[in-house]
């Protein structure tokens, strides 16, 4: 679909809800809501690229993939309400989006990991934690989910990041639709079955911006020095993007430069994390919005995804306190010193008054004999 606007879309679980469109404070564009499907796409134009195997996640036993979650949720009636991707952060716990578990009476989910040569490992979970503040896409669109059983043990369990340098090379990975670059635009959707396939790819975070996405939107609220916004941006520049260079480039992207390892988010890869080169969790999969300006094949060329920075930036305020919030579901509160002292005492009652139980038991003493 070619028109000279910009089309808002978001990466809801599953389907289609549209964010109501908003007007960007820059007022240099545009926004309408559009039926278009975001896809997964793959820097690769040529016709079904995507399944190539430069874009399928290693599922060997001890790949750093193993520990990505393909997350159906339900509702009180138990319908499958959608998907979305998460990442196991402890053995009890998946790092998504709040847009994920947001809208549709999501009550329960089901965790699936997927180990090589068994297949699929499904954990339930109704344990929903959403970031204090949430409202829409943008920096605090974070959910921690908390599983009823442990996950299984060949499951990667990942850390959050600590730095990052913007505009470095960052990970991709999920479960959600695809496509390819260039003309194609046929996509192809099995998140919500057992032949679900996890992608991945790389990307740069070139800019940042601030909370929502209508600042995300405006050309003045975004930069790349410190302080750093929590919302962490970068575009899909893809073999075809003429005509929105001039439109990119004022929100400081550039070409990545990573050619057809080049990747962007879609439909389904919501919550998904963005991972450094060391596999720390930088971001969420939060939005995309799409510049659909006449004269590129393709209207995924230009896209631009947001992600909820979760990494311990000390350059961004917004960061760390999504780092605080995550990290505060992982850590077992120590029992006070009060506390302690109590269970001693409570302790040393018990123990002396089963010592005068046990005295009140005894025999009595036999007769010495002579």
């Amino acid at each position: 679909m070619h028109t000279n606007s910009l089309a808002l879309l978001t990466l809801l679980a599953g389907a289609s809800l549209a964010l109501t469109p908003t007007q960007a404070a820059a007022q240099d564009f545009a926004l309408e809501q559009d039926l278009l499907v975001p896809t997964m796409i793959v820097g690769d134009p040529t016709p079904g690229a995507y399944d190539n195997l430069l874009y399928r996640a290693d599922r060997s036993p001890g790949s750093m993939f193993n520990g990505i979650v393909n997350i159906w949720f339900f509702d009180d009636l138990n319908r499958n309400v959608g998907g979305c991707t998460g990442s196991l952060i402890s053995g009890r716990h998946v790092l998504t989006a709040a847009h994920c578990v947001r809208g549709r009476n999501q009550t329960r989910f089901t965790a699936r990991f997927y180990e090589a040569g068994r297949g699929w490992v499904d954990i339930n979970g109704s344990g929903i934690s959403v970031r204090e503040g949430y409202q829409q896409v943008g920096s605090l669109d974070v959910s921690v989910l908390t599983l009823d059983t442990e996950a299984p043990a060949f499951a990667t369990r990942y850390s959050l990041a600590t730095e990052y340098t913007i505009g470095g090379v960052s990970r991709f990975a999920g479960y959600g639709a695809v496509g390819t670059a260039g003309i194609e635009q046929a996509f192809t959707s099995n998140q919500i079955s057992d032949r679900a396939i996890l992608r991945t790819g790389l990307n740069r975070f070139e800019t940042t911006c601030d909370t929502g996405l209508q600042r995300c939107l405006d050309v003045n609220m975004v930069r790349r020095g410190a302080p750093l916004g929590g919302t962490l941006l970068g575009d899909f520049d893809g073999p075809a993007a003429a005509s929105t260079r001039e439109f990119m480039a004022r929100r400081g992207f550039t070409d990545t430069g990573l050619g057809l390892d080049e990747v962007t988010i879609g439909q389904g890869d919501s919550g998904s994390s963005a991972f450094d080169m060391q596999w720390g969790i930088l971001g969420v999969a939060s939005f995309t919005f799409v510049n659909t300006r006449t004269g590129d094949a393709s209207p995924y060329e230009g896209q631009v995804f947001g992600f909820a920075c979760v990494a311990n930036l000390a350059s961004s305020q917004e960061c760390q306190a999504n780092y605080a919030f995550v990290q505060s579901h992982l850590i077992v509160p120590e029992p006070s010193s009060g506390v302690l002292a109590l269970t001693g005492l409570t302790g040393l009652l018990l123990a002396r008054r089963r010592r005068q139980r046990m005295s009140l038991r005894e025999p009595a003493e036999s007769p010495a004999q002579s």
